[in-house]
């Protein structure tokens, strides 16, 4: 079998929100709205072992794209692009190791650019080309789950003529979560940013380091 296989392809129209136009400080109230062109495939496949995926491949086309982009003014404002292409492709792969431990990974290329702007070959600021991600989820004794991802994020420029970049990081987060025999509440405790890395979602912004969250969750 070739699994199965998706065409797709659509046309949108994206509107300003309320932010973007009246964040204080930064809404632009003179955005135009976004138009969209998208056309892409998807290939879905299980495989034998318990192993299966899904790859979207994509293309993009954007006029009067909307960006939040630093400003000369201290803060990050939006502004239209006037054209704009983002394509990549996405993969996400599923298997099933044992009947209580399955592996989930995942990787996304993308190709972001502004064609009637200086340096448009350039990658848009602030989007990685690659990211990728694995993650471990073990069943124990029917009630406890334990979780461990990995996600890694390529570098980033800060400026158009690309300068200035963040570098790569990669992060590593764990939890544990128990559920109670009326499956309607679970009590969980994760650490996020568990190796407590230094990185830098913004430039000169660093984000936090090692975090420990103890949570429940109740379905009524």
């Amino acid at each position: 079998s070739l699994g199965q296989w998706i065409l797709f392809a659509n046309q949108n129209i994206v509107w300003p929100t309320l932010n973007d136009l009246y964040w204080n400080p930064g809404g632009n109230p003179e955005l135009k709205p976004e138009k969209n062109r998208t056309a892409g495939l998807i290939w879905k496949k299980k495989w034998t072992g318990n192993f299966h995926h899904t790859l979207t491949m994509y293309h993009k086309r954007a006029e009067n794209w909307i960006q939040w982009v630093p400003s000369n003014l201290g803060f990050w404002q939006p502004a239209n692009a006037h054209n704009g292409i983002s394509q990549g492709m996405n993969l996400e792969l599923t298997k099933k190791l044992y009947r209580d431990l399955e592996v989930k990974g995942g990787y996304q290329y993308v190709r972001s650019v502004i064609l009637d702007e200086p340096f448009a070959d350039k990658q848009t600021i602030y989007s990685p080309r690659h990211m990728w991600s694995i993650r471990g989820l073990y069943q124990i004794a029917g009630r406890w789950h334990l979780r461990l991802t990995g996600e890694y994020t390529s570098s980033r420029y800060v400026t158009r003529d690309h300068n200035q970049f963040l570098d790569p990081y990669f992060l590593v987060h764990t939890g544990i979560d128990y559920q109670f025999k009326n499956h309607d509440w679970s009590l969980g405790l994760q650490v996020h940013n568990a190796l407590d890395i230094q990185y830098q979602g913004i430039i000169n912004r660093p984000m936090p380091g090692r975090q420990i969250h103890l949570n429940t969750r109740v379905k009524f």
